[in-house]
């Protein structure tokens, strides 16, 4: 099922009535729904419900509460009320002068929540499907249980710059597992576990939560912008960079993926996968005249090894993976190449070289069992390199990495690039490696023909001219050393 955002559009204009827009998640375009339909007049305040079937709004009557599929509206609470709905859209949460739990899709009844504490007036208070964190009066981060509804403190250390320490420590998020805060301190943000047990510094100057992913900013850089997106997965620690986006204050999460839109400074829209890390752009909102088109900018020419003799020929592949991270950053430099690189014509005769590793490989790959790829790489004389984030769990990387959720994608990705031929990199020195495919170490500007027929034969046209604009080979590849031991199977430069 393809993902996708809806997004509610609220017009304050009397001659035209605001539509609802639909982005898909991929290549197809906006689509424009119906107007909508007035529900209720002199609305202060209103809010979708996660599920999108119930709306709030504040009236004069106090917080009104209507379902999309029919029936009579509800006042939850009075004039001026605060209120929060929980993600899987079960509890609205409200305070006036208590937090008050009011059930929407649960069996659970009404509820007085973090009994004997107050809100910080003012201070912001989120939930999550299970918990409410908010500041007391105090001054003191709380977390309380939405079913028992009991509180709890939680210890939060004063930012090391003192310089930034404007006042209390705010929620922003907790993750979707219901381990993890993320709070604004000062001007930096944090995480801390919701059982206080753990704090980890985060040093983002702004930053979001999307399920056990963190992204922020690290701050502007010396020409004042920042270019880069940070990610951390706050269970394992693990770091990884997204180049050429930065955090944007409008960006929406897709709901139930790792996935979020933005709406960037040159107004475009842009679809990024967290993990694994891509970036495509949906829709250029505003196009303006003069602007030169994405990827003008030249790469660096670098001189091409020999082409192969004669390419393996074999009937196209029907799966089109994506690179790791596509593109839509200025090119850079190339990086360090290696020593050397020679070309082999094909596959023949590689049982003297790289013993039955490739063979190994093959076989997995058919099997469609991820986990059978998994055995290969513990039987292996050492656990190859499978990511560069810092994962532990080949097979669980694997299955999140791929488009279908089993890891079928991986395993077509491996048969197609193992049915290329390798190059030979650093020939007579100890970081000799056969590489799969060649194409890996072959300059994408100077592709002969048929070198690019193997290289459609792996990618789409898109992914191609996304990977010319970078200069670089992002997506997957393998490297088996001389004595048969396999290295590393990863996409990224």
């Amino acid at each position: 099922m393809r993902s996708a955002l809806l997004l509610l559009v609220t017009s304050f204009t009397v001659h035209a009535a605001p539509a609802i827009t639909v982005f898909a998640s991929d290549d197809t375009g906006a689509v424009e729904g119906p107007p909508p339909k007035t529900l209720s007049q002199s609305v202060s305040q209103h809010a979708l419900s996660p599920d999108g079937r119930w709306v709030f709004s504040m009236e004069a009557a106090g917080l009104v509460v209507r379902s999309l599929e029919g029936g009579a509206p509800v006042t939850l609470a009075a004039p001026g009320a605060r209120f929060a709905v929980t993600p899987d859209s079960k509890f609205v949460v409200t305070f006036d002068t208590a937090f008050t739990r009011h059930p929407l899709a649960s069996k659970d009844g009404k509820a007085t929540l973090a009994r004997g504490l107050t809100l910080l007036p003012n201070a912001p208070f989120i939930v999550s499907n299970t918990q409410l964190a908010f500041v007391a009066a105090e001054g003191s981060l709380q977390v309380a249980d939405l079913v028992e509804g009991t509180a709890r403190p939680l210890s939060v250390e004063p930012p090391e710059d003192r310089r930034c320490h404007t006042g209390n420590a705010v929620p922003s998020a907790i993750s979707d597992d219901q381990n993890w805060l993320l709070f604004q301190h000062g001007c930096g943000f944090d995480v801390i576990r919701t059982d206080g047990s753990k704090t980890r510094e985060l040093g983002f100057s702004s930053a979001r939560l999307v399920g056990t992913l963190v992204i922020g900013d690290l701050g502007p850089t010396k020409d004042g912008e920042a270019t880069q997106l940070k990610v951390m997965e706050l269970n394992t620690g693990a770091k990884w960079f997204i180049e050429g986006v930065r955090l944007h204050a409008r960006t929406v999460r897709i709901p139930g993926t790792e996935n979020v839109l933005m709406l960037d400074d040159k107004g475009r829209v842009l679809f990024v996968e967290l993990r694994p890390k891509r970036v495509k752009v949906l829709r250029d909102v505003t196009p303006r005249a003069g602007d030169a088109p994405a990827g003008a900018a030249q790469a660096p020419q670098v001189q091409a090894p020999p082409a192969p003799s004669s390419p393996a020929q074999t009937a196209p592949s029907p799966a089109q993976p994506r690179p790791a991270q596509q593109a839509q950053t200025p090119p850079r430099p190339a990086p360090r190449p290696p020593a050397s690189v020679d070309l082999l014509p094909d596959n023949e005769d590689l049982r003297e070289r790289v013993g039955s590793m490739r063979e190994k490989l093959i076989l997995a790959a058919k099997s469609g069992n991820i986990e059978r790829l998994g055995i290969v790489f513990q039987t292996n004389e050492t656990m190859p390199v499978f990511a560069r984030g810092g994962e532990r769990d080949p097979i669980a990387f694997w299955k999140q990495a791929s488009g279908d959720g089993n890891g079928h994608e991986i395993l077509a990705i491996l048969l197609n690039i193992l049915d290329l031929p390798p190059a030979l990199i650093n020939k007579g020195t100890p970081q000799e490696m056969y590489v799969w495919p060649y194409l890996a170490h072959v300059p994408l500007a100077n592709l002969t023909p048929q070198q690019s027929v193997d290289l459609y034969r792996l990618m789409t046209a898109q992914d191609v001219r996304d990977m010319r604009t970078l200069n670089a080979w992002v997506f997957w590849r393998l490297g088996i050393g001389p004595d048969g031991t396999l290295h590393y199977f990863l996409a990224g430069e």
